[in-house]
């Protein structure tokens, strides 16, 4: 039992590395501190952010239609939680919190709106 959780361990170890390193190599890994009011230029493609105040996906969907989608690892449920925006929404519409990495997603580059 007791290898098992060292095992189970040095596994997450080892996965929390991988994603670090994923994010941190992507093409555009760059995060930025978003401040609510602020306007923030976003690359074509995978774009990684850090709010710091509360707002819902769906809400920063419909206020800013050119992003794709909006994800992030659900580090308790120990997966990826998304939300897309097709046919008014899909996925699950989660709070985006203070302190999380969110990877949004955008075809062109674009500048977003919080507020």
């Amino acid at each position: 039992m007791y290898k098992k959780i060292i095992s189970l361990k040095f596994i997450l170890i080892i996965f929390s590395i991988i994603l670090f390193v994923f994010l941190i190599s992507s093409k555009n890994s760059e995060l930025d501190l978003i401040d609510i009011q602020k306007e923030i230029h976003l690359s074509s493609g995978k774009n990684y952010l850090i709010f710091n105040q509360s707002i819902l996906a769906s809400d920063l969907i419909k206020k800013n239609p050119q992003i794709q989608v909006i994800s992030y690892f659900d580090e308790v449920k120990n997966k990826s939680v998304g939300y897309v925006n097709i046919f008014g929404g899909i996925g699950t519409d989660f709070l985006i919190d203070q302190e999380k990495i969110y990877q949004i997603f955008v075809d062109t580059e674009t500048i977003i709106k919080i507020m």
